[in-house]
């Protein structure tokens, strides 16, 4: 009974009967893969493309694909030999870190921020964890370098990578982040807050020593939700401005970058 007529009704539930494959998105010998949502006595053909990535026999559910040579292929399941019902999975080979997350774990200590940094690799079976630091100028201290998680001292700033080994015993290819410590600069950024022209020199403050050889060869300015609202590059210079007139009033992070030395301020606009 509907209590909205006070009458009998039909109702239809319609269910997601739409093709799916599910399996893993990477692997290193051989993985199973299923197509899910079928209707019964369906059949199901597949095809890789490109070619010459993984192998997989023409027919069956579920099947096993294999590995030919390091890359990235669509595994597609065509339904009952129907064209316009298809599903596609996007498959690879090769070593990955999926993600990257970098967080920082408490607050400064004698101009030090320590940061928990955390790999996720692709594929299972992930061995021989190697960090290293992009630029040895960038005051960074490694805890444990062979873990895909570890903490890091940081006493200026810069990118570090990663690399792994699979099962198949192939290297990762190389994947970064970059960290920074807010606890003293070698960087000036005034006036703070702005309202038109924002200027950077070659200043420490908090009593932090300057590195020698610093220099100004980019500035990027980022909102609160990191997306970017100015950029300028400059050649290796100790001063420099950029013009913040048009932003709308609010806080931003300005990143300044010395080859691989980042260093990062908050700056408030006002009007």
């Amino acid at each position: 009974m509907d209590n909205r007529t006070g009458q009998w009704q039909n109702y239809v539930v319609k269910l997601d009967n739409t093709p799916s494959i599910s399996g893993v998105p990477a692997f290193c010998n051989s993985a199973s893969y299923t197509v899910t949502n079928l209707l019964p006595g369906s059949t199901i053909t597949w095809s890789v493309s490109p070619t010459g990535i993984i192998n997989v026999p023409s027919a069956g559910n579920p099947i096993t694909a294999t590995k030919i040579s390091q890359g990235n292929a669509t595994l597609t399941a065509t339904i009952n030999g129907n064209p316009a019902e298809t599903a596609a999975l996007n498959v690879s080979t090769i070593p990955l870190i999926s993600s990257i997350s970098a967080i920082m774990n408490g607050s400064c200590n004698n101009g030090i921020q320590t940061w928990y940094v955390n790999a996720t690799p692709n594929m299972t079976g992930a061995t021989n964890w190697n960090w290293t630091v992009d630029n040895p100028t960038s005051g960074i201290y490694i805890y444990s370098p062979n873990s895909p998680n570890t903490y890091m001292d940081v006493s200026k700033g810069g990118g570090v990578s990663v690399t792994y080994t699979d099962a198949c015993g192939e290297t990762s290819q190389k994947n970064g982040v970059t960290i920074y410590s807010p606890c003293g600069y070698s960087f000036t950024v005034y006036p703070n807050p702005a309202n038109s022209m924002v200027n950077i020199s070659l200043q420490p403050t908090n009593g932090k020593t300057a590195i020698v050889g610093s220099s100004i060869s980019e500035i990027s300015i980022y909102d609160l939700q990191n997306n970017l609202q100015r950029h300028q590059l400059f050649n290796k210079v100790s001063n420099a401005s950029i013009d913040v007139s048009n932003l709308p009033t609010g806080l931003y992070i300005v990143e300044i970058k010395d080859g691989a030395y980042t260093e990062r301020h908050k700056l408030q606009i006002i009007r």
